[in-house]
C-alpha cells in the first residue's frame, strides 16, 4: 500500500474518531499548546519553516495543509522507529495531540477564547535556538555567490584570538541565506595554513572541499556542522570541546543555487563557553561507505559501511546523512559476545531535515563492538526527490546530483577522566 493511500485512511480513522469522541478543540485552549513544544521552534518568523505558527492569524490559512501533514506523520519531522531504545529529541505527536489538532481542522478551526491562549513561548528573537552566545563568530564581510553557480563549497577562516586553551560545550550553526545554503561543516585549524588561503582572495573565504586539503579539513578536529533540521549541538554537563590556543576556526559551507540571481550570504556560529568541570572531551566519527556506485534506475542500491570501537565509548547521538537519492538506513552494534542491537534505523529517510538523534539513556559500548551502517538509495524515475530525470549513474560525492551515505556517532570514551576546570576565554 503506498504511503499516500496510508495517509488517507489514518485521516479518515482519525477523523472519525475525533468526531466518535466529540471534542471540540479550539486553537487558543487546544492546539496553540501543541505548537509551542512541538512546531514553533521552526514555524517562526525568520526561521526554517515556510510559515509561522506562533499566532492564530497566521496559522489558520494552513489548517487543511497542517491536517494532511499531521495525519501523513510528515510533520513535525522525526523518521526513526520506536525500537528499544528511546530518543529525548522525539517530536512525534502522541494519539491525542494528533486526534485534537484533526478534530481542531474538521470542526472549522476555531480561534477560541484568546485569554485560553498559553504564555507566548520564550523564543530567542535573534533565533539562538539554545539561547545568546557567549561569542558569536562570521567573516569580516559577507559573501555573494554568483547567479550561474549551481554548487560552491567556500571555507572561511575565523581566528579565535584565544589566548590559552578554551573548552565549549555548545556550538549553534546560522545560516545566513537558507534559499542557498545546503549546508554548513566546521573543523579546528592549529596549523595555520588556511590563513593564507583566505588572505590570497579578495572576497570573503576561499573555495574548498570536505575530500580536498586534509591539512585544514581534518575528520579528527571536526566540531559537527548544521544541515536542515539539525539542532543546536549541545553537550552534557561535564562534557565539551576544545579550542587550543591560537587556533583558528575553518567552517565550510556548501551553496546550492537554483534561484537564478546572484545571493548573498552572511552565516554565523555561536560558541557556549563551558563553565562545569570537564570529565570527557566529545568526538565524532563517521561510519560510513565511500565507494558509492548506484545505478541509473536502481530502486534499492545498497551500501554498507564499518567501524570497531577502539574503546570503550559512551554514545549519546546518532545522525544519518545521505543526500537525494537516500531511501533509509539502519546501524547495528554487534557486541564482543556476539549479541547485536539496531541502534538507528530510518526507514523514510527526508533529505529535507537532517535529524541528530539523542538518545534518552546515553548508551555504554565495549570496546571491540563492530558497528555497521546499512543504507538503500532510490534512483528510479519514481523517486520525487531524484534530482535528475532521466536518472544518471550516480558516485559518492559533495554535490547535490552527488552521493553520500555515513552516520555520525558523537560520543565519549568512557574511561576519560580529565577533571579540568574550565576559565574564561581572554582573547
Amino acid at each position: 500500500m503506498s504511503l499516500k493511500k496510508t495517509a488517507v485512511a489514518l485521516g479518515c480513522a482519525l477523523g472519525a474518531m475525533a468526531s466518535a469522541n466529540s471534542i471540540n478543540p479550539t486553537f487558543a485552549k487546544d492546539v496553540a499548546p501543541i505548537f509551542q513544544t512541538k512546531c514553533q521552534e521552526c514555524h517562526r518568523p525568520g526561521d526554517i519553516a515556510p510559515m509561522s505558527l506562533l499566532t492564530y492569524e497566521t496559522t489558520r490559512p494552513w489548517a487543511k495543509s497542517i491536517k494532511q501533514k499531521v495525519v501523513a506523520r510528515e510533520m513535525p519531522p522525526f523518521h526513526a522507529e520506536k525500537g528499544k531504545f528511546a530518543f529525548s529529541n522525539d517530536t512525534t505527536l502522541t494519539e491525542e495531540e494528533m486526534n485534537t489538532i484533526v478534530a481542531w481542522v474538521d470542526q472549522g478551526a476555531k480561534r477560541g477564547n484568546p485569554a485560553d491562549m498559553p504564555p507566548p513561548a520564550d523564543l530567542d528573537p535573534d533565533h539562538w535556538r539554545a539561547g545568546t552566545p557567549d561569542l558569536v563568530l562570521q567573516p569580516e564581510s559577507p559573501y555573494t555567490l554568483g547567479a550561474d553557480v549551481d554548487d560552491e563549497y567556500r571555507c572561511y577562516v575565523i581566528p579565535t584570538n584565544f589566548t590559552e586553551d578554551v573548552w565549549i560545550d555548545g556550538i549553534e550553526y546560522r545560516p545566513g541565506n537558507r534559499e542557498v545554503v545546503h549546508h554548513i561543516m566546521a573543523y579546528i585549524d592549529t596549523t595555520g595554513t588556511s590563513r593564507p588561503k583566505d588572505e590570497a582572495t579578495p572576497e570573503a573565504g576561499f573555495l574548498c572541499g570536505m575530500s580536498g586539503d586534509q591539512s585544514t579539513l581534518q575528520l579528527d578536529k571536526l566540531l559537527g556542522g548544521w544541515a536542515p533540521g539539525t539542532p543546536p549541538n549541545m553537550s552534557d554537563a561535564g562534557h565539551g570541546r576544545i579550542l587550543p590556543a591560537g587556533s583558528d576556526i575553518v567552517y565550510q559551507v556548501h551553496y546550492h543555487n537554483e534561484t537564478g540571481k546572484a545571493q548573498v550570504d552572511h552565516s554565523a556560529m555561536g560558541l557556549h563557553f563551558a563553565t562545569d568541570p570537564i570529565v570527557a572531551e566529545n568526538r565524532i566519527f563517521l561510519v560510513g561507505a565511500y565507494q558509492l556506485s548506484i545505478k541509473a534506475g536502481d530502486a534499492n542500491a545498497e551500501h554498507k559501511g564499518y567501524w570497531t570501537a577502539p574503546r570503550d565509548l559512551i554514545l549519546s547521538t546518532v545522525m544519518p546523512h545521505m543526500h537525494y537519492l537516500g531511501k533509509d538506513m539502519t546501524l547495528n552494534a554487534t557486541f564482543p559476545d556476539g549479541r547485536m542491537e539496531t541502534l538507528l534505523d530510518v526507514p523514510r529517510y527526508d533529505f529535507n531535515w537532517q535529524i541528530v538523534y539523542t538518545y534518552q539513556e546515553p548508551m555504554m559500548i565495549p570496546k571491540g563492538t563492530r558497528f555497521e551502517m546499512i543504507s538503500h538509495h532510490d534512483n528510479s524515475a519514481d523517486n520525487p526527490a531524484n534530482p535528475t530525470n532521466p536518472p544518471k549513474n550516480v558516485a559518492w560525492g559533495e554535490a547535490t546530483d552527488e552521493e553520500m551515505a555515513h552516520a555520525w556517532l558523537s560520543y565519549t570514551f568512557a574511561d576519560e577522566k580529565l577533571d579540568i576546570v574550565p576559565t574564561p576565554p581572554s582573547r
